[in-house]
């Protein structure tokens, strides 16, 4: 999570494939994984720029999925991850509200 938080490596993680992997911990069985893989996504979505990778990865249906199921600090990172995702996109917002995202947002 550590090195995602520096804005200078998020360009790096997104580039090298990091991101494929981190959707796929979110549907871990371990509940640190999906809290880890949570938090590093919602790190990589304050940089605008990798915010639509991240969307073509096909991260929102799991990000969702961890709003409902997931335990209570992983929640808190995929809100983070799926608020940044929406902010300044309209289409991004529409695919959460697809996803079934904003009934689970509106309980945390």
């Amino acid at each position: 999570q550590s090195l995602a938080a520096r804005e200078d490596y998020i360009p790096l993680i997104v580039k090298a494939g990091g991101i494929a992997p981190l959707i796929g911990l979110l549907q871990a069985e371990s509940l640190v994984a999906q809290e880890c893989a949570a938090g590093v996504l919602c790190n990589l979505t304050h940089e605008v720029k990798s915010r639509p990778e991240i969307v073509k990865a096909g991260a929102i249906a799991p990000l969702v999925a961890l709003l409902r199921s997931g335990s209570a600090p992983a929640q808190e990172k995929a809100a983070g991850a799926l608020r940044s995702l929406s902010a300044g996109s309209a289409q991004h917002a529409v695919a959460i509200v697809k996803e079934t995202g904003v009934p689970p947002l509106a309980n945390l």
